[in-house]
């Protein structure tokens, strides 16, 4: 028992720290704080350049942590990132998991994770693939905004596109006759009158699928007016004529106004204001003899696009 007189004062001096400490760290205050978890491909660390992350399990989930109040400082913030290390021998079998413990998460030695939602949340599990190479056909995409009346075709300049990404996905995709999807192409502010042919031209986005699409796809969308609309409305007819013949004639129409068919696009005819839009006339020669009638055809101006059926009116001649 000698070793134990030995130095006494020291060892009861050491005793007193120790209980001391001892009543202090169980004596502390102790919170529990829920900390997001969120699994992302960049959290995986130690994989080689040729492999790539396929899925990561669970991507999200939450845990309450027990510590002590006094180090609430220490949570920077609500969201814990993990960090997982991928092992060499575990390339060749395709997944590794990691059980969810405080070093994972990056969390102090003395918090302690007392539950995880949901339930029966144990480890995350990643699973990763040689990374390869292919060619996959893709998909024209939907075309948003083309307003009624206007018909719309897509040119893609590339039907097959290279791709890169996991084995086992491309290997999928193959099996399954999987195309490349790009968002849908919304297009700006058109014209619901436009009376001529109009081109766009803009890169595609493709849709996040986990397949990296290696050469870009230009879409050239083209848009015409819609044929095979008609519309019947009525115009005065005015004389066209030289000015010396006005001058020595005046004439005399067999109808004033004139009821056409007008044919063209349809959105540019829903749009038509006859009494602005329109005009009709008909063209006296030089020759004219009074009291002959003639049978004179009508003479449309419109806009781009649209023509009429043929009318005729009689105009009859006699001197001023």
């Amino acid at each position: 028992m000698s070793f134990l007189r030995e130095h006494w004062e020291l060892k009861l001096v050491a005793l007193v720290i120790a209980i001391a400490l001892w009543i202090y760290t169980n004596g502390q205050v102790r919170i529990v704080r829920p900390l997001l978890v969120r699994v992302t491909p960049a959290a995986v660390q130690s994989l080689p350049e040729d492999y790539r992350v396929a899925t990561v399990e669970p991507a999200q989930f939450t845990v309450f942590v027990n510590l002590p109040e006094g180090m609430l400082h220490v949570l920077r913030s609500d969201l814990a990132v993990p960090r997982l290390v991928i092992a060499a021998d575990a390339l060749g079998k395709g997944k590794e998991s990691f059980p969810i413990t405080n070093r994972l998460l990056g969390l102090d030695e003395d918090f302690r994770i007392e539950r995880v939602d949901p339930d029966g949340v144990k480890e995350i599990t990643v699973a990763f693939d040689r990374v390869d190479q292919d060619e996959v056909p893709v998909e024209i995409p939907q075309l948003l905004g083309v307003p009624e009346g206007i018909e719309a075709a897509i040119a893609l300049s590339r039907t097959r596109v290279k791709v890169r990404g996991a084995h086992t996905l491309l290997q999928s995709a193959r099996e399954h006759g999987q195309r490349i999807l790009f968002k849908p192409i919304a297009l700006g502010d058109i014209d619901k009158a436009l009376a001529t042919t109009r081109e766009e031209r803009l890169e595609l986005t493709p849709l996040e699928t986990g397949i990296e699409v290696m050469e870009p796809v230009v879409a050239t969308v083209t848009l015409r007016p819609a044929e095979g609309g008609k519309q019947v409305v009525s115009l005065p007819v005015q004389i066209m004529a030289p000015r010396e013949v006005l001058g020595r004639f005046q004439f005399e129409l067999s109808q004033a106004q004139v009821a056409l068919t007008i044919h063209g696009p349809l959105n540019v005819l829903r749009a038509l204001h006859p009494e602005t839009d329109l005009s009709a006339y008909v063209t006296v020669r030089t020759t004219v003899e009074p009291g002959v009638a003639q049978e004179l055809p009508v003479t449309l101006v419109a806009k781009d696009g649209l023509t009429a059926d043929l009318a005729t009116v009689r105009v009859t001649a006699t001197l001023r």
